[in-house]
């Protein structure tokens, strides 16, 4: 879920460019990049853990630069940061598939 969706504020296609990268991220690593680190998880620590924290870089040790570039360009908190889908597409990553 992207950090506009946690916020419940208005949202566009930018939160798809989100949803790529989540779903990268977890092909990689096995793990979600955000979750609730409290004793007792919940659905608000994880939409507090979207919304404030980075991801856990670490988790992609084993991860080519370009596919940690992907991740890291389509998961950017910011809406308007955020690459197009065509965009992505292009990035040196998904170029080495096609």
């Amino acid at each position: 879920m992207a950090p506009e969706l946690c916020k419940e504020v208005e949202y566009d296609h930018t939160v798809d460019v989100w949803s790529v990268g989540i779903i990268a991220f977890v092909l990689l690593t096995g793990t979600p990049p955000f979750y609730d680190k409290s004793d007792n998880p919940n659905k608000a620590g994880i939409y507090n853990s979207i919304i404030e924290d980075d991801f856990d870089s670490d988790l992609l040790v084993d991860a080519t630069p370009a596919a940690l570039s992907f991740i890291e360009a389509a998961l950017k908190k910011e809406p308007n940061k955020r690459p197009t889908i065509a965009e992505l597409i292009e990035m040196p990553w998904i170029k080495e598939f096609k």
